[in-house]
């Protein structure tokens, strides 16, 4: 059991190791691996502070913290409004 759980601790910090590295490089797989996409935002917060405070206080314990967010309406929703 003991030899599992240091593999498992190995594995973990060779697979940050990878990811530091390939974090030094910004193409799309860089940004594709830090992108989140979160729907059910609260209409009053259509500029997304109050998601950027709540991952940044989670990002902060990495040393991580949130680059941009762009949102994107539903237009499906939208759409149906229109057509009502």
């Amino acid at each position: 059991m003991y030899t599992f759980y240091q593999m498992k601790l190995e594995a973990r910090t060779i697979y940050a190791k990878v990811q530091l590295e390939r974090s030094k490089t910004k193409d799309y797989e860089w940004l594709k691996s830090r992108t989140v996409h979160v729907r059910g935002l609260a209409p009053e917060d259509r500029k997304g502070e109050a998601l950027i405070r709540k991952l940044n206080k989670e990002l902060e314990i990495i040393g991580g913290k949130v680059v941009a967010i762009i949102n994107i309406p539903d237009f499906h929703k939208i759409l149906e409004l229109e057509i009502k």
